[in-house]
């Protein structure tokens, strides 16, 4: 009666209904209950039968074993963000912006956000991690989505499908010039959801947003629960020749010189040195002069 929900039962006589029993032995998966009654209160007793069926299935369940389960390959950790913003300024050399990288201020509910500015280019970046070994294997589960928008350059358009429609094939090819040198960084065997979200606040024409995307999610990527092997940093170089024949090596130029310019290399370099991405464009150029742009950009 001390388990039982009496507020929608009627009690009976304890000559006409005995107590209910349950036994459950231990080490067992077997419950047997016994409920005894006669003809007169056969009401009462499918009322308590009715109960005790619920009461059963809860006591059932509270017997079985715990399910095996697959051991974690990974343990997650969750990252300390700093209390206070955290802002970081690298210099580019003579004449040329510095790369500031920031974190703290907002997203703080991802598992990293990083702010990465050039001039008047932003570009934001988050990283949020899902539950550990979520798909098994060998396999890293990790999508990047990248992300440009009229209003990064003060403007709005008037199409909806043009303001939130799918990506385009630019924005689709920067997704996986983001992805391809960051997932040889992940040690074999992490499994976790891993997401990449990227989106440019701002550009004012003069800073590759593009470059500025693989920079901010390394750094997202870096300073996450993620493990990684080591940092990554991108750079792109242009070959251009002037008129008198030269050829000049530019690091980094403006987006108006990749256009025009006769071959084009973007590269993603580990701390250690070591290349983990070549992506070029552009005429036939001799061998020297494409490994002397893909050195200036390492």
């Amino acid at each position: 009666r001390a388990l039982l929900p009496h507020r929608h039962l009627e009690p009976c006589a304890p000559a006409r209904c005995a107590v209910l029993h349950i036994f459950a032995e231990e080490r067992s998966d077997r419950c047997c209950v016994a409920l005894f009654g006669d003809g007169d209160n056969i009401t009462t007793l499918m009322r308590y039968y009715r109960a005790v069926t619920l009461l059963l299935i809860a006591a059932s369940d509270a017997l079985q074993a715990p399910a095996a389960r697959r051991p974690a390959r990974t343990r997650r950790h969750s990252a300390t963000l700093p209390d206070e913003p955290h802002r970081v300024e690298i210099a580019q050399g003579a004449g040329r912006e510095p790369l500031v990288l920031e974190t703290g201020r907002i997203g703080r509910q991802a598992d990293a956000a990083i702010t990465a500015t050039r001039g008047g280019t932003t570009v934001y970046a988050t990283l949020c991690v899902g539950a550990a070994d979520a798909g098994g294997g060998d396999f890293l589960p990790m999508s990047v989505e990248y992300q440009e928008r009229f209003s990064a350059t003060g403007r709005t358009s008037g199409s909806y499908n043009k303001r939130d429609g799918r990506a385009n094939d630019g924005e689709i090819l920067t997704c996986r010039l983001i992805d391809r040198p960051l997932r040889p960084t992940v040690p074999d065997g992490y499994t976790a959801d891993v997401q990449l979200l990227a989106w440019v606040l701002s550009y004012d024409g003069a800073h590759d947003p593009q470059v500025l995307a693989v920079q901010a999610c390394a750094a997202a990527l870096r300073m996450s629960s993620v493990p990684t092997l080591e940092a990554v940093g991108a750079a792109r170089c242009v070959v251009r020749e002037d008129a008198d024949g030269q050829k000049t090596f530019v690091v980094d130029p403006p987006p108006a010189d990749v256009a025009s310019a006769d071959f084009g290399i973007v590269v993603g370099a580990a701390a250690d040195g070591s290349v983990l991405m070549v992506e070029a464009e552009g005429a036939f150029v001799p061998e020297a002069d494409a490994l002397a742009a893909l050195e200036a950009a390492r």
